[in-house]
């Protein structure tokens, strides 16, 4: 990976822990990252280190500046300046010290902090002996706000903003980062928006970027007996943030909706990117097998049973051979409640049926599908090529059936070229 993206994936850590937000510091974390400290027990586990950082900074209004940065493989060490106010205490100090951070998959899995142990309630500022601070713009007390980590305008305009909107009468969650153009990320069954946190922040650079968790699935809730649409729920999520126009990105059972929306709404909709999309209308040959098989599981064994026969299904092997990766796959699926495994769901099936309709799709659209997805996402893809009047088929090598979290540079790349020549 990229240094310059590892380093990023540090200063939006750092950003975290000086807001004291949970989620922007989970987001750079593997889900079984551990922190190692001079003076306090390792802490292990994403959300165990975030809400420590949390109470931290409620506790001390901590705030840290990257002073120096070294980044070589899949390693960054950092020198940095901490101003806190020790518990109890009403004066800021000023500490400094060395965070020595380890990746994989582009995600913190070790962090290891080096500074000097010290008594609370002092006003020794602990240093290196004869070292230049101030010569080599480290920052002192009296100017530590102006070496805060990237806090001009444009950085301002990139932070994350998340709520509800209650629409259609339900409440959906969604998150929203960046400015420019709007582009849309819908997840797939069974998971909920993290699954595009790969391309969350990397695209919030130059766009307006939404992604939310549909009716029954993560945050958002789940549906009533009352029938609904996520294409009519997504339109009115889209009306409330003052959206007229989105290019939508979507995987998996995401894609059919996307294209669903593209059919129901085609003046919104300026683009689509369809990750190994399913298509309302398509038979698939090997429904038993799969996804069939998945929810018979989890009705008659349970969630964990069905999930662990769902990660060992071909399309998801290549996602085996990476832990970490597999962990954070698993953890986003353990989430979910499996509402739709033991309920009738009452939503409203497109008649005629998508598929019978594709032609009516004039918006440029980007088809990508992983090399080792399941035969049926290859059949969809090449339906879609074929049918659709203005779209283009990337195969994506080395990768099963999502692809957005497997192989995130050359998906993404992919993607910000589509969407350059738009």
């Amino acid at each position: 990976m990229n240094s310059q993206l590892l380093v990023d994936k540090v200063v939006e850590y750092i950003r975290g822990c000086n807001a004291g937000d949970i989620e922007l510091m989970m987001s750079t974390f593997a889900e079984d990252v551990t922190a190692y400290f001079i003076d306090l027990p390792p802490v292990k586990g994403s959300r165990e280190l975030a809400q420590g950082w949390k109470m931290f900074h409620d506790q001390t209004k901590a705030r840290w500046s990257v002073d120096h940065v070294i980044a070589s493989g899949q390693e960054v060490v950092i020198e940095w300046s901490q101003v806190w106010t020790p518990p109890g205490g009403s004066t800021e100090e000023l500490s400094r010290g060395v965070d020595w951070f380890i990746f994989v998959n582009g995600q913190i899995a070790e962090i290891h902090q080096y500074y000097r142990a010290r008594g609370l309630g002092t006003d020794q500022i602990y240093e290196l002996q004869g070292f230049p601070y101030r010569d080599r713009n480290y920052p002192d007390l009296d100017d530590f706000d102006s070496h805060l980590p990237s806090l001009s305008q444009e950085d301002k305009l990139m932070e994350r903003q998340s709520s509800f909107a209650e629409v259609n009468g339900t409440r959906l969650y969604y998150e929203v980062s960046g400015s420019g153009q709007p582009l849309v990320f819908i997840h797939g069954f069974g998971a909920d928006n993290r699954t595009w946190e790969y391309q969350f922040e990397t695209f919030a650079g130059q766009y307006r970027v939404i992604r939310y968790d549909m009716r029954g699935f993560g945050r958002s809730a789940v549906p009533t007996t009352a029938p609904y649409t996520h294409t009519a729920d997504l339109k009115a999520l889209l009306d409330g943030l003052g959206i007229v126009q989105a290019c939508v990105i979507a995987q998996s059972m995401g894609g059919g909706v996307a294209i669903d929306f593209a059919l129901t709404y085609p003046e919104v909709v300026r683009a689509l990117v369809l990750v190994d999309p399913m298509l309302g209308g398509y038979a698939f040959s090997e429904w038993e097998e799969t996804w069939g098989a998945v929810f018979a599981i989890a009705a008659t064994e349970g969630m964990q049973a069905a999930l662990a026969f769902m990660i060992g299904l071909p399309a998801f092997e290549t996602i085996q051979a990476k832990p970490a990766l597999e962990s954070r796959l698993m953890q986003i699926w353990s989430d979910y409640s499996g509402w739709h495994f033991t309920h009738r769901d009452p939503i409203q099936e497109a008649d005629p049926p998508t598929i019978a309709r594709l032609e009516e799709i004039a918006t440029p659209a980007l088809v990508i599908v992983g090399e080792h997805d399941f035969a049926d996402y290859h059949a969809i893809a090449g339906i879609l090529e074929r049918r659709l009047p203005n779209a283009q088929k990337v195969v994506l090598p080395d990768v099963g059936h999502v692809s957005m979290m497997e192989a995130p540079e050359p998906f993404n790349e992919t993607v910000a070229a589509f969407l350059v020549a738009l």
